[in-house]
């Protein structure tokens, strides 16, 4: 018996020696324990004072306009070109994406708001081989007609501004520009319409070729509505389609590949601080889970009925939380509650990791003001049950073995955190000193109000307005 206890003290000392086991004695959070230790951009993240208080007004407003004036081309050499004195120093397929993407922003822009959602909404059914609803197949016609004319009036515009950039560019650069256009127009033309003209033929099945050059429209799409995107501001409405774009990539990927394509595990400064870096990108994140509710999805035609919201607390820190709209949770996990029904929020303390899309640094409405929040969308949490062990008799000779281990062990650990805590802290420690009043308060405010009610109520409102139209 004193040789085990002896050991059990031992190894106690130990464990005494790490900061994080100490975390709840100064009011911080506890290092994340079903994985690796934390990363340096996790320790600093919690060593750091993040002050994620709004300093500006929200932007509700629609996002600058992606498509320039007239005469103008997106397209058009940057600083960088400028300065490049053959055609070898540039790539041609940098440009070539560049002169695609703004050719599809401008010609989506002269498109009717009912026209555009037709768009999108057939390149929808052919991703998932279904006939186009009734209205896009109906009006499909018209919508090819407008495509037909905007790009007729973007190539025209693009070589007419090459003619008049003779005397600002190289020939290298006007060369390669000019290939571009050209490369361009062919591609609309031989490859892109034909296979938009397809699409409209229900009866037939798209060829291979014609399902590969309609990727890549919507490919360019994504891009166009990533970039529509707006940092430190509340949830817009030109952001409604790389949600939902986002969110449907997620529902269509096998989970053990998001997991392989996932560029990593970032902690809350990389997100805060970089976030158009890391926008539309596979991410990693953990932390522990301290509120979670469910909410219905506004109708939409992505499939998406319903989310679960996780607010976490991230490893390391800061007291600063991050917003996770959720597809799905794991079986077993812990019962949430919808917020729809009964107003009713879930309170939990259980260690997750997601992976999935970072969208934004979102504005949110929390106790003390306007707050930022890096906003996640992912498909569900990894997460491991936590053990149950049965009840031991407590008149058994070892439950009262433990007991007096457990005595022992309570002043030995006391005796060692005040050796400790006289010691200077390391980084690490400064890592869990959070805090918790702080981080509690937002908690309480995110359960009794609703943040993220501008994001509900913003996809609401677009759909009644497309519903009356």
């Amino acid at each position: 018996m004193l040789v085990a206890m002896f050991m059990l003290i031992v190894t106690l000392m130990f464990e005494a020696a790490k900061p994080g086991n100490w975390y709840w004695l100064w009011g911080g959070r506890p290092e994340f324990a079903g994985g690796p230790p934390l990363t340096d951009d996790e320790v600093e993240g919690g060593s750091r004072d993040i002050d994620t208080r709004l300093r500006t007004a929200p932007d509700v407003t629609r996002a600058p306009d992606v498509i320039t004036a007239p005469g103008e081309p997106r397209w058009q050499p940057d600083a960088e070109d400028a300065t490049a004195q053959s055609a070898s120093e540039a790539s041609p397929d940098t440009r070539l994406q560049r002169s695609r993407d703004d050719g599809w922003s401008r010609v989506l822009g002269g498109l009717a708001s009912d026209d555009d959602e037709r768009l999108r909404k057939m390149l929808k059914a052919i991703r998932d081989r279904q006939p186009p609803d009734e209205d896009t197949a109906q009006h499909w016609p018209t919508v090819l007609e407008q495509l037909e004319q905007n790009w007729d009036a973007y190539l025209q515009e693009a070589f007419r501004y090459l003619i008049d950039a003779r005397d600002k560019l190289s020939d290298e650069q006007l060369a390669s520009w000019h290939a571009a256009v050209q490369t361009l127009e062919l591609e609309w033309r031989r490859t892109i319409l034909p296979a938009l003209k397809a699409a409209g033929q229900t009866e037939s099945e798209l060829s291979p070729e014609h399902r590969q050059a309609l990727t890549g429209v919507q490919d360019s799409l994504d891009r166009i509505t990533l970039a529509q995107v707006r940092d430190f501001s509340v949830f817009r409405s030109d952001e409604r389609h790389a949600w939902f774009r986002l969110l449907e990539k997620l529902d269509n990927m096998p989970w053990n590949e998001a997991q392989k394509a996932s560029t990593g595990r970032v902690g809350f400064i990389q997100l805060f601080e970089q976030p158009k870096q890391y926008r539309g990108k596979l991410v990693t994140v953990r932390g522990t889970a301290e509120l979670a509710y469910r909410v219905r999805a506004p109708k939409n035609w992505y499939g998406v009925e319903h989310y679960y919201v996780f607010w976490i607390a991230p490893a390391g820190g800061p007291n600063s939380p991050i917003a996770i709209y959720s597809l799905d949770v794991p079986p077993n996990f812990p019962p949430i509650k919808d917020k729809d029904l009964d107003r009713g929020t879930t309170p939990l303390e259980t260690e997750v990791e997601f992976t999935g899309y970072f969208f934004k640094c979102w504005a949110y409405r929390a106790h003390d003001g306007m707050r930022l929040a890096p906003l996640l969308l992912a498909q569900k949490p990894q997460w491991t049950p936590p053990v149950v062990l049965p009840e031991p008799d407590p008149f058994h000779p070892i439950a009262l073995a433990m007991y007096l281990l457990g005595a022992a062990a309570v002043g030995a650990t006391i005796a060692l955190f005040a050796f400790w805590q006289g010691r200077g802290r390391s980084a690490k420690a400064r890592a869990y000193t959070s805090s918790a009043e702080e981080f509690a308060a937002r908690l309480k405010s995110l359960e009794e109000n609703d943040p993220a009610i501008d994001i509900r109520e913003t996809l609401r409102r677009l759909n009644s307005e497309e519903s009356k139209s």
